[in-house]
């Protein structure tokens, strides 16, 4: 498994906006974090949305978070820029496999895909701060 630059970027932006003291501008955020500008506001529109940071305009504008970092984990954030974690197709719909119905291989990654997301559950952004 291997998490998107969606995930990783947002995931650092979170990170860079739970240690600062106010409002970080989008070009100061891009410059600091390595992410282009054009990318980086569509990671911030999506956490605007989901309402884990406030964007302020304005001089003394920029974006903050709003979520308390203990209420924020790192399965929702890539719940929301890539959807639920899969570890194989046969966990979505399973239309596509020919296997018979009690499949072992199933039941294994959906065991392992349960432990995947309670742990990724269990990684708030307090910690990671």
């Amino acid at each position: 498994m291997r998490f998107t630059k969606s995930v990783d970027f947002s995931m650092r932006v979170l990170i860079f906006l739970a240690r600062s003291q106010g409002p970080v501008t989008m070009p100061e955020l891009s410059s600091l974090l390595g992410i282009s500008y054009n990318h980086l506001s569509k990671l911030i529109q999506r956490l605007r949305k989901e309402g884990m940071v406030r964007t302020i305009q304005g001089k003394m504008g920029g974006v903050i978070l709003l979520k308390d970092p203990s209420e924020i984990d790192l399965k929702m954030v890539v719940d929301l820029m890539d959807g639920p974690t899969l570890l194989s197709q046969c966990l979505g719909d399973g239309s596509n496999c020919k296997l018979e119905s009690g499949c072992k291989l199933k039941t294994a990654l959906s065991r392992m895909q349960t432990k995947i997301n309670n742990e990724m559950e269990n990684i708030k952004l307090a910690e990671l701060v």
